[in-house]
């Protein structure tokens, strides 16, 4: 609804899977000329650039909204790379490995990347995959990993395409990502990715249910700005803090429900 959206920033750790809320903040209900609601979010990022390099952060991982070029600047200013997915007809050019003429300006891209041809997979290396038994991602069970450097026709950059390609009841699927890193692994971009959207205990999407399910995120009245931003980064410390604790305890499953009941 217009005037109650929250953009929320969130730190994940890698090691235990966990997710972490760091800076919420309400998105204005206007804006300055020419800036649109991605801009605030990458203002967003760019304000917490010191935390991101205190700690060690490398990836600002987002979901397809956010494949835009002042993204991939944006966050290379805050020391970040950026871990997106792309449209399934993404503009991508093969890095060209041909000869080359010894008169004339060398080539340096190939063909475009033709992401329904039979041949595809082929032409990618082969870079991991999951057993079907797969239980620390279990998103990516039976997944099979091609990755390659291209080259981004729409951003004029490289970037590392990761495909997750998998085939459920004799249907193939496949996912497109790419990041701004060139030397990562394929199975990390896949794994990072997944951590962010699709594992529970860590998607931000199981943070917002539990700030409005258990923690009141919605149930403030005020309408001064001031009061509205403490009243969000409250609630979202009140989870980190339960989060923390429910670590120290030593408990590998989280509830906050029972944590409130205790």
């Amino acid at each position: 609804m217009k005037g109650l959206e929250l953009s929320l920033l969130a730190i994940v750790s890698a090691t235990d899977k966990t997710g972490y809320a760091l800076d919420s903040k309400q998105t204005p209900n206007t804006l300055p000329d020419k800036e649109s609601r991605l801009d605030f979010y990458l203002q967003q990022v760019e304000a917490s650039k010191d935390f991101f390099v205190e700690n060690n952060i490398k990836y600002l991982v987002c979901d397809g909204f956010y494949a835009k070029e002042k993204t991939w600047d944006k966050a290379a200013s805050a020391g970040l790379s950026v871990l997106t997915r792309l449209r399934c007809d993404a503009n991508m050019k093969w890095l060209y490995a041909g000869e080359q003429k010894a008169k004339v300006r060398k080539r340096k891209y190939g063909s475009k990347i033709n992401w329904k041809a039979t041949d595809l997979l082929d032409k990618m290396d082969l870079a991991h995959s999951y057993a079907t038994t797969e239980k620390e991602y279990p998103q990516l069970a039976g997944a099979t990993l091609y990755s390659k450097v291209v080259y981004s026709v729409k951003w004029k950059r490289k970037l590392k395409i990761v495909l997750i390609v998998k085939t459920e009841k004799g249907k193939q699927s496949m996912a497109i990502l790419a990041c701004s890193d060139l030397e990562v692994a394929a199975h990390l971009v896949a794994q990072y990715y997944s951590l962010r959207f699709q594992t529970v205990s860590v998607a931000i999407e199981f943070i917002f249910r539990v700030l409005k399910q258990h923690l009141g995120l919605t149930e403030s009245q005020t309408r001064k700005e001031q009061r509205i931003d403490f009243h969000l980064n409250a609630v979202a410390m009140t989870y980190n803090l339960a989060r923390m604790e429910n670590k120290l305890a030593g408990n590998k499953k989280f509830s906050l429900y029972d944590i409130k009941s205790e």
